[in-house]
Order: C-alpha cells, then sequence, then structure tokens
C-alpha cells in the first residue's frame, strides 16, 4: 500500500469482523500509522486482547482512543467531506459483521459475501455470473448462516446505490447487472442452518 499512499495519512482500518485474515495485522497498523479502527461495538472488546502482546502499554492505553464502535444498525463514518457506510452484514458469517458503501464511488466492500476460490485471477472481475457461482457456492453454504440472514442482507443492499461489489477473496463483480445477479442468487441460498436434517 505504500506504493500507493503514505501510510502515515491513513485515517481508518475497517475490521469487518474478527477473522485472523482481517484483524491479524492490527498491531502493525497501530504501531505504524496513527490510524483508528472501525469495528462492530461486539469485537472492541475483544481486539485489546489481540494487540495487547505486541504494542507497548502506552500505546495499549490510547487503544481506547483508536476505536470506532459500529452500533448493531450500523453508522456512517465521515470521511473527508463524505462518509463510508458501515451496512449490517450480521450472521454472514460472523455475529457482529458489517459490509462497507462509498457512495460516491458506488463500491460495496462485501467482505467474505461474494468471496470464491480464483487463484491468480481476482484481478479480473467476472464475466460470467453463471460459470462463477460454482466457485462461491461451497463456501457459502458452509459459512453463511441461514437463508433468512441472507435475505435481510440483500434488501438492505438493495436500498443502496452499487454499481460494484468487492468481495475479500475472488473476483469483483462490475456492473449492476452482476450486482443483480449476485444478489438474485444469494436471496435464495439455503445454507447453515438451513440444511441441518
Amino acid at each position: 500500500m505504500s506504493k500507493h499512499i503514505s501510510i502515515h495519512s491513513l485515517k481508518y482500518v475497517f475490521a469487518s469482523h474478527q477473522d485472523p485474515d482481517i484483524i491479524t495485522s492490527l498491531p502493525r497498523w497501530l504501531m505504524h500509522t496513527d490510524c483508528q479502527v472501525v469495528t462492530s461495538r461486539l469485537w472492541s472488546r475483544f481486539l485489546p486482547h489481540l494487540v495487547s502482546g505486541f504494542v507497548s502499554g502506552k500505546m495499549q492505553k490510547s487503544l481506547d482512543n483508536r476505536m470506532v464502535e459500529i452500533p448493531d444498525e450500523g453508522s456512517n463514518i465521515r470521511l473527508g467531506n463524505s462518509f463510508i457506510r458501515a451496512i449490517p452484514a450480521h450472521f454472514l458469517h460472523s455475529v457482529g459483521n458489517f459490509h462497507f458503501y462509498d457512495p460516491l464511488s458506488k463500491i460495496l466492500f462485501s467482505g467474505d459475501v461474494g468471496a470464491a476460490m480464483t487463484p491468480g485471477q481476482d484481478h479480473v472481475p467476472v464475466e460470467n455470473m453463471a460459470d462463477h457461482i460454482p466457485l462461491m457456492e461451497g463456501f457459502h453454504r458452509r459459512y453463511m448462516a441461514s437463508n433468512r440472514a441472507c435475505r435481510a442482507w440483500v434488501n438492505k443492499v438493495r436500498q443502496l446505490d452499487v454499481e460494484t461489489m468487492v468481495p475479500q477473496h475472488g473476483k469483483a463483480f462490475v456492473g449492476r447487472d452482476k450486482v443483480a445477479a449476485f444478489l438474485d442468487w444469494f436471496e435464495c441460498l439455503e445454507c447453515g442452518v438451513d440444511l441441518i436434517c
């Protein structure tokens, strides 16, 4: 990232949920930047435990001042003359999960929702949804809690003006048609507790 911007100008780190691939780098962000950590109110009391072994006592004490706790219903996080909107994505697949929407670029950063295993091809957007769905299906059926959680999220996202959806793993969905196709699929997905016999 430092090839593109000065990390000293970094204002926020958005921790969508508690998985290691999201937050294990947190101590380094806190040591090398002055950023604030934006996360669910549910996870804010756990993050200091992760950081305590890596940072000095002085930094540990200041961590409380660097946490931006998101309430369950979501919130807007001020950024310059605009904001980033925290969209609730609870139980997809974390109890305190949030996705982040930029209304200027119309990009939804969707965490693990929409994730797929596409080794070496993540930089290329999805071209054909019918071909891409099998790459997402197994993960979503196992890691997403229930269809009810999927539908609640889809209803929220359909209220936004999303042109691009960027999951944390796999290819981006570029274009309203690709986003709509994903939402149609995800809205009907049986997953998690729906599959318990």
